[in-house]
């Protein structure tokens, strides 16, 4: 079965990082209230940040990662998952058994795999710190992605992400890798900057006059810019990569100190919660525990938010 490249064609992605986060982005596409949303981003960032409180540099194991992709995929609701997997956790045998695991443990829809040397340095870091492989080297890796799912299960998409830049190598440089890339197998492109918008936008209005292969941006630092932006000037895919993450925190953050305060309840904080309700929706309470929830009347008797 070849890739199924719809996923990758004008579509929003959304970064989620835990099972909730899955259901919650699945369940809303699956009832039509978030059409345009393709597929779900499981990043690096994002787990690194909410499973061990530790930067986005290579800590976090292929195991580790993998294993919490398998946890979205089955709580997504049918939306494709695609698993950040950094530089690929090491050479070309490493990256080779990393997705044969994908493949067989789960159906996770892409890998997403970084021109970075191992071990990586989040793209938002010190630009001091940003080293690239060759490209002969990250070619091979890619080719052992290839061929580990041409093996196992053909449908993975292999996505190739340059970091050119990021660490200032330019357009040119960055072509070049997309280029080599392709041919070496992978099925879509990403690119990431940290400069220039315009140069972000040269790099996809140039590759979409030489090539067909889906392009995906993830535009953290340009937020003023639209998908529809990023769609008009070459890109098929935009991300959403952290933000849902970063929105949970104030609220948090705002909890926190509330519950300091011993002459407040949490009620404070109104609708900014969910209900208890609107947990066990998502979760499936009524799937066969109705019976057993507390009554109905109950939830609806309470004056605020379900604590």
């Amino acid at each position: 079965m070849a890739v199924d490249r719809e996923f990758l064609t004008e579509k929003l992605w959304i970064g989620v990082y835990d099972a909730l986060t899955a259901r919650l982005v699945g369940e809303g596409a699956r009832a039509c209230e978030f059409g345009s949303i393709g597929g779900l981003w499981v990043s690096s960032y994002c787990v690194s940040a909410t499973m061990r409180a530790c930067p986005d540099a290579s800590i976090v194991s292929s195991a580790e990662m993998v294993a919490i992709g398998r946890r979205i995929d089955l709580a997504a609701r049918g939306l494709p998952v695609v698993l950040d997997c950094d530089s690929g956790y090491g050479d070309d045998i490493v990256l080779r058994h990393v997705v044969e695991e994908v493949c067989r443990t789960s159906g996770i829809a892409g890998i997403c795999v970084e021109d970075k040397v191992f071990p990586k340095r989040n793209s938002f870091y010190s630009a001091q710190e940003q080293r690239l492989e060759e490209i002969s080297v990250f070619a091979d890796k890619i080719r052992a992605a290839d061929a580990a799912r041409r093996a196992t299960r053909p449908d993975l998409a292999v996505i190739a992400r340059t970091e050119a830049l990021v660490a200032g190598q330019g357009v040119p440089a960055a072509l070049e890798r997309m280029r080599a890339f392709t041919e070496a197998g992978a099925d879509a492109l990403m690119v990431q900057g940290t400069g220039p918008l315009e140069d972000l936008f040269e790099v996809a209005r140039r590759w979409k006059s030489e090539s067909s292969v889906p392009l995906i941006g993830a535009p953290t630092l340009y937020p003023d810019q639209s998908p529809r932006a990023f769609w008009k000037e070459g890109f098929d895919v935009y991300i959403y990569a952290n933000q849902l993450m970063r929105a949970v925190g104030p609220v948090m953050d705002r909890l926190v100190r509330e519950a300091a305060d011993t002459e407040r309840g949490p009620s404070s904080l109104g609708q900014e919660l969910w209900s208890l309700r609107d947990v066990d929706r998502l979760v499936g309470v009524g799937h066969g525990l109705a019976d057993r929830a507390v009554p109905a009347e109950t939830l609806a008797s309470s004056s605020g938010p379900e604590v």
